[in-house]
C-alpha cells in the first residue's frame, strides 16, 4: 500500500496535535484534582456546620459533579469549560471570609 508523503505529514500533524491536547487535558485534570482537594480541606476545616449547614463541601461537590455531567453532555469546547468548572468548584469559598456578599470574596 502506498501512502503519499503529503498524507503522512497531515496524519503526523493530526497525531501530534491530538497528543498535545490530551497531554494538556491530563495536566488540567491533575490541577483540578489538586484544587478540588484544596477546596475540600478548606471548607471542611474552616466552615462551621452549624452556621453553614447548606454551604459546605457536600454542596460544593454536588454542584461540581452535576455541573461536570452537564458540561460533558454539551458540545462546548473543553478549554471553554474550564472557567465554568472552576466556578462550580470555588463557588462557596467566599463563605470562608463572610456571609454577606460572599460571592465577591469567592470570585477573588
Amino acid at each position: 500500500m502506498f501512502i503519499c508523503r503529503k498524507s503522512t505529514n497531515k496524519i503526523n500533524v493530526f497525531l501530534n496535535t491530538y497528543i498535545s491536547i490530551m497531554t494538556q487535558n491530563i495536566q488540567v485534570e491533575n490541577q483540578m484534582g489538586s484544587l478540588k482537594q484544596y477546596v475540600k480541606t478548606r471548607l471542611n476545616s474552616e466552615l462551621s456546620e452549624s452556621q453553614y449547614s447548606f454551604h459546605n463541601w457536600g454542596h460544593t461537590k454536588s454542584v461540581y459533579d452535576e455541573g461536570n455531567k452537564l458540561f460533558m453532555d454539551s458540545r462546548i469546547d473543553y478549554r471553554e469549560l474550564l472557567p465554568l468548572r472552576l466556578a462550580t468548584l470555588t463557588q462557596d469559598l467566599g463563605y470562608l471570609v463572610r456571609y454577606d456578599n460572599n460571592e465577591e470574596c469567592g470570585a477573588d
